[in-house]
């Protein structure tokens, strides 16, 4: 096989995903009703999805897999791109995911639009402004900084072992995450913003961009929903996508945001070394004979299971709000 530690980290991923669909369909079974009477039903499926599907299982196989006795740490560094975040960079990153938030927004009311054309009713999400500074906290905590570190490590760390190449890497980490949610509703949003992480992870050779990135748009999010401390932004998205003059103003916006995204990239691409190492040396792979190696397609197998597997949920889940 052309890469051992491709078809063994996509066999990591590919578990990691089967462990949530599990879990959902427990949940869905009411087989955590014990758990979820004392914490919520929400509450303890993110706990189980984050901490244990995106948690404990893939970097437990990771560690099995993919590194060997001596070298764990600097491989895991490695393949998880954990380096810090470059103070010059920063000012892009901010930029970045500012912007995007935007985008995504926008996105996100265009693709929820169009799948009410055609009959699809959401479940409807919970929300309001009278839960209370400790519950805001727990939902900050389960909602934006639990999903920043496991959905990173599992999306961007785990995948990094399996993709070392640039576009690869970027496009499959945004395909797998779009996917994971495997809600039709936020296909569209989560793909675009799984694009804009990757490139961060790849672009600063850092996983910290898009930890950062991802908990900033979920604890925007969690203000949004749960106080009045960003009551502004709601009136102002209000606004910019009611119609009339608003939306004019709120396609302009977009494209401005879009070109500003774009500028920040290359500021940042343009900083990167000329050479980044490609591909981590171990018992797995090596450079001596990677090259002479025939391509086989069976190092994909698994990446092409979890795309079908996270299809399949998410059609299922367009089917349901068709039906409701």
């Amino acid at each position: 096989m052309k890469n051992e530690r491709t078809f063994r980290a996509y066999f990591v991923y590919f578990v990691s995903m089967l462990c949530l669909v599990l879990l959902r369909a427990a949940s869905a079974l009411g087989w955590l009703e014990g758990i979820s009477a004392k914490i919520g039903a929400s509450v303890a499926f993110s706990l189980f999805a984050q901490c244990f599907s995106m948690g404990l299982v893939p970097l437990t196989l990771y560690f099995l897999l993919l590194t060997k006795r001596g070298s764990r740490l600097k491989t895991l560094k490695t393949d998880f791109r954990l380096n810090g975040i470059r103070a010059r960079n920063f000012p892009e990153i901010l930029v970045i995911t500012l912007a995007t938030i935007y985008v995504t927004t926008c996105i996100s009311a265009v693709w929820q639009g169009a799948l009410g054309l055609i009959g699809f009713r959401s479940g409807g999400t919970s929300g309001g402004t009278g839960g209370g500074i400790d519950f805001v906290i727990s939902q900050i905590f389960i909602v934006a900084v639990l999903p920043a570190i496991f959905e990173e490590l599992t999306n961007r760390g785990v995948l990094g072992a399996a993709e070392k190449n640039e576009k690869e890497y970027i496009l499959f980490s945004a395909l797998l995450f779009a996917l994971m949610h495997q809600n039709v509703t936020q296909t569209g949003y989560t793909f675009v913003a799984g694009l804009v992480m990757a490139a961060l992870c790849f672009y600063t050779n850092g996983i910290w961009a898009s930890v950062f990135f991802h908990f900033m748009n979920n604890f925007i999010s969690v203000l949004r929903a749960y106080t009045g401390a960003l009551d502004f932004l709601n009136r102002f998205f209000g606004l910019a996508l009611g119609g009339g003059i608003g939306s004019v103003l709120g396609a302009l916006l977009f494209v401005m945001s879009v070109v500003l995204i774009v500028m920040s990239f290359c500021r940042i691409k343009n900083r990167m070394p000329k050479k980044l190492p490609r591909y981590t040396v171990t018992e797995f792979c090596s450079f001596k004979n990677f090259d002479d190696e025939k391509p086989n397609n069976r190092e994909k197998i698994f990446l092409w299971l979890t795309v079908g597997m996270n299809s399949a949920a998410t059609i299922f889940s367009l089917v349901w709000g068709l039906l409701r």
